[in-house]
């Protein structure tokens, strides 16, 4: 950047600024980086250069949410600034694939993976085997995203790793193979990835009958864990632990718990996903409860999230169990 700055007409310049923002975007500062692409794109700098400009803003664009505008930069592309080997066109095809991914468009992406050369790297191999297991678990196909999550932790690092550990028995446990739940802990614990298993290990020896049901008092527990998680800006932590615990919550007896745990999962994700979603969990669940106590803990939490994103006339109606539509 500061070669940019002080040498504005140097030849160096145009590849120094992509590398920058290829850094800033590495280093998760994607604001930085989508405003060095757009600025490359703007110059007068060779033609490959613009066409890496572009295709780095189109990557960025999808990392900071924005899925649709990056499938119309990689369109207008096609005419511009058309691949010029296999390999770029293979990158091309990964990010609309992960764009796709994230307009719910699981299909669609599934097509871009299957149409791309076999021949690519190690890098892009696990690029698609990520898109694919987000598409398969999109689609509700539960064993299929499973060995696809699977397959991608061993060949990742980190806290991808366990994410992607964690992700694979959430879903073998959607999926009632609780065999495969056991075997995914185990694999994850013998290369130290087991964090945010513990939960989904737990369920599939109960319905396996090899320990029997946690009581409630370590349900109370987890749920006091999952919301020090989510002040602790840990969400996705706390929403990994809790959904074999949601998703089989009709089965608690216990209706107190049974309220705090809609109230911490709303919590996770309205942190995760924003004020919408989470106001919808709430609202799906207030007609399951009749204790005006366990109606008032629902209506609480209600008014404080919409309070959080100042709607304060909505928060004022939450208070009377009104969620609004």
């Amino acid at each position: 950047m500061k070669l940019a700055k002080d040498y504005p007409d140097a030849l160096e310049m145009g590849p120094a600024l992509l590398r920058a923002g290829q850094l800033s975007g590495k280093q998760g500062d994607s604001a930085q980086a989508s405003q060095i692409f757009r600025r490359l794109s703007t110059l007068d700098i060779p033609h490959d250069l613009q066409t890496d400009a572009r295709i780095e803003l189109a990557r960025v664009l999808v990392d900071q949410g924005d899925p649709q505008q990056a499938l119309n930069l990689l369109k207008s592309m096609e005419v511009d600034y058309p691949a010029l080997d296999q390999g770029e066109a293979t990158v091309r095809r990964l990010i609309r694939a992960r764009a796709l991914n994230q307009l719910g468009k699981f299909v669609n992406a599934m097509r871009e993976i299957d149409m791309l050369d076999s021949n690519f790297d190690d890098l892009s191999a696990r690029e698609a085997l990520y898109i694919r297991a987000t598409a398969f678990d999109g689609m509700g196909l539960h064993a299929d995203a499973s060995r696809a999550w699977l397959l991608f932790a061993t060949d990742t690092i980190g806290k991808e790793r366990s994410e992607a550990f964690a992700s694979s028995a959430r879903l073998a446990l959607l999926a009632n193979d609780e065999v495969a739940v056991i075997f995914i802990a185990e694999t994850a614990a013998a290369v130290d990835a087991d964090q945010g298993i513990k939960s989904y290990l737990m369920e599939a020896k109960e319905r396996l009958g090899l320990i029997e049901k946690s009581p409630a008092t370590d349900l109370s527990s987890m749920l006091d864990e999952a919301q020090a998680w989510i002040e602790s800006g840990e969400a996705l932590r706390a929403m990994t632990a809790l959904k074999p615990l949601f998703d089989s919550r009709s089965t608690l007896t216990d209706a107190p718990l049974k309220a705090r745990l809609a109230v911490t999962w709303a919590r996770a994700i309205e942190e995760q996903f924003g004020l919408e979603p989470a106001i919808d969990v709430l609202r799906a669940e207030r007609p399951i409860f009749s204790n005006p106590a366990q109606l008032g803990l629902l209506d609480i939490a209600a008014a404080s999230l919409f309070e959080k994103h100042n709607r304060f006339v909505e928060a004022t109606r939450a208070y009377q169990g009104e969620y609004g539509q």
